[in-house]
């Protein structure tokens, strides 16, 4: 804003950062979309069915950006922005790599390990430990 009067810049400032609270709750809930994406998609896989993997696996993918952003404290871009709030607003390595959009949109089964490894070390391993035996099915998949 090149002029604010009235406090609207801290209300827009406000809209675009997420709460500690709003990004823990986006966080829970793209974890674990995430991992109903994947696990549908490993099932489809696994039954020996790729082309329904695949639409499976890039329907994952706005539920990785969501997830990964939120653990960060971030709100997803739109995908159209997505390049620019990377190399705009960077994340910490290894993230800007991996969630460049020639590659998270190829590789959302494979990135799995690590955005799982993040959950946990930012204390969301409760969703994943929810899935049980079939987590097991997507790390075998992701490998």
């Amino acid at each position: 804003m090149l002029l604010d009067r009235g406090g609207i810049a801290a209300l827009v400032d406000r809209q675009a950062t997420p709460t500690a609270e709003e990004a823990r709750e986006w966080a829970r809930e793209g974890l674990d979309g995430y991992v109903n994406q994947l696990y549908r998609a490993v099932k489809s896989r696994r039954d020996g069915h790729p082309p329904t993997a695949a639409l499976d696996e890039q329907e994952s993918v706005g539920w990785l950006l969501t997830t990964v952003f939120a653990l960060h404290g971030r709100l997803r871009p739109y995908n159209k922005y997505l390049a620019w709030e990377l190399a705009t607003h960077p994340l910490p390595p290894p993230w800007n790599d991996a969630l460049a959009p020639a590659y998270v949109g190829t590789h959302p089964l494979t990135l799995f390990p690590m955005v799982a490894g993040l959950a946990r070390e930012r204390g969301h391993g409760d969703i994943l430990d929810s899935w049980g035996p079939d987590l097991d099915l997507i790390l075998r998949f992701a490998g």
